[in-house]
């Protein structure tokens, strides 16, 4: 029979060898990444969610679009004034 401190020894050589091997398998890509699944974006457009909101009775009004796109105006110019330094 052998001795255990050489079982020891040989288990600590051995060990290192088989977790290698399985950590250079690899991992089959995801198949949802975000708002892409099955090789197709599914990101709605806008005009898209325009139409949901219609049937939802949930759209905007007008004066709400003006002023969202007031907004964002400025916080483009903003911004674009902050990089010009």
């Amino acid at each position: 029979m052998r001795p255990v401190s050489f079982v020891v020894a040989a288990a600590l050589t051995v060990a290192p060898l088989i977790t290698a091997s399985t950590s250079f398998a690899q991992a089959p890509p995801p198949f949802r990444n975000g708002n892409t699944w099955g090789g197709k974006d599914h990101q709605p457009t806008e005009a898209q969610i325009r139409q949901r909101e219609r049937a939802a009775g949930i759209a905007p009004s007008q004066a709400q679009r003006d002023a969202t796109a007031s907004t964002i105006d400025h916080l483009n110019e903003e911004i674009l004034n902050q990089a010009r330094g």
